[in-house]
């Protein structure tokens, strides 16, 4: 709602500086009339320079929009591919745990498996100890032939030499498989380091790619600005070009010339009895500095008074300023009185120092009533406390 706020109030900016400039050819003097012709032709290559420098940052700002669009598509083609890297590296994970839960289920067999051999075989040494405590030397002796003593030693050494082995397969099977539980261990962290790298990867895309969406949503929003400006612009250039035309056939004397606005400076009365309170607190205001003039605080229904003698150039209502009354003094200086809750005057009304042009309300504000005044000369603003009284 801000941004839409800011844009609008943008937008009522670019266009008020369009109505005052036209106030300053709706009220010439006849002293002015002279020169109106090549005024009006400045006047015309002014709002057409402002034009064509709209259309520049519409320009820009589209070409910023195709380039953003591009980077968003690469970014979207490099997270569903890290996306899928992710979820390939996720299934290999578990296709690794699950493995490493096999191999440690076939360990734990082997192991109980060479534990029962170990066990088969001590109890065999612990037989033939028993035996040979019985007499060694006489089981030996027992023998009918040296023939047979021989079958004896052989038969014992190939009962001794199966047990070891037996022993020796067993403790191999679980080295090797013990091997491969550490190298599926390695493999299985060397993944998750890789899925975890991958997956610290992908969030930072997202959120590279979340801050470029945002980006992008912005751009949209001022080329919605510009698009918008360079229309109403347009329509305004070519309304003050008929505009003026007609201004140039008509000739001005409303305007007192006895006294100049320039001669006054330092001088004028504020327009009501009220306390100053800058820039910052303007009602509607879309940031600090959006406007050029003062803001007056002070009882709400006070009267609004003129501070010299002019004609009312432009009497409505305008987006961002509310109720507003322009009065053109001649020689291009201007006063505009914004924001108020009712209006005395209308276009084209002659004015005198002191007469009501309406009146301030408080209804917008939790405090007392708000007046926005400005002072104008041509498409300048001027310092309006430097040329009123000072309190």
């Amino acid at each position: 709602m801000k941004k839409k706020a800011f844009f609008s109030l943008a937008r009522c900016l670019i266009l008020s500086g369009l109505i005052i400039n036209l106030g300053i050819l709706l009220r010439f003097t006849h002293g002015d009339a002279a020169q109106a012709p090549d005024r009006n032709q400045r006047q015309i290559e002014k709002i057409e320079r402002k034009l064509s420098s709209e259309k520049q940052k519409l320009k820009k700002i589209d070409s910023q929009e195709k380039d953003l669009l591009d980077q968003l598509a690469s970014l979207e083609q490099e997270v569903a591919k890290k996306r899928g890297a992710v979820n390939e590296l996720s299934k290999k994970l578990h296709r690794a745990e699950a493995n490493v839960g096999v191999l440690r289920r076939k360990l734990s067999t082997l192991k109980q498996s060479s534990q029962d051999i170990e066990t088969k075989v001590s109890s065999k040494l612990v037989k033939l100890y028993k035996h040979t405590r019985k007499g060694y030397i006489r089981t030996l002796l027992e023998v009918k032939d040296i023939a047979q003593f021989w079958r004896r030693v052989k038969y014992l050494r190939a009962v001794m030499e199966e047990d070891r082995m037996a022993l020796i397969r067993s403790a191999k099977e679980a080295h090797d498989h013990q091997d491969e539980i550490s190298r599926t261990e390695a493999k299985l962290t060397e993944i998750r380091n890789i899925s975890s790298e991958k997956k610290a990867r992908l969030m930072l895309l997202k959120e590279e790619l979340k801050k470029k969406v945002l980006r992008l949503m912005k751009i949209h929003n001022e080329k919605e600005f510009y698009e918008t400006a360079v229309v109403e612009l347009q329509a305004a250039a070519e309304s003050l070009k008929q505009t003026l035309i007609n201004i140039e056939k008509k000739d001005n004397n409303d305007i007192d010339r006895s006294f100049h606005f320039k001669d006054f400076r330092g001088k004028l009365a504020y327009p009501f009895k009220g306390r100053v309170i800058g820039y910052k607190k303007i009602p509607g205001s879309a940031r600090p500095g959006a406007y050029k003039g003062i803001v007056i605080e002070g009882v709400p229904g006070s009267d609004v008074k003129v501070i010299f003698s002019g004609v009312v150039a432009f009497s409505g209502k305008l987006k961002g300023y509310g109720e507003l009354v322009i009065i053109n003094h001649g020689s291009r200086f201007f006063t505009v009185s914004a924001h108020l809750s009712k209006r005395n005057k209308i276009e084209g009304d002659v004015v005198e120092e002191g007469d009501v042009l309406g009146q301030i309300g408080g209804k917008r504000t939790s405090g007392g009533a708000r007046l926005y005044f400005e002072i104008r000369r041509g498409g300048k603003s001027l310092n309006p406390q430097e040329w009123l009284k000072a309190k």
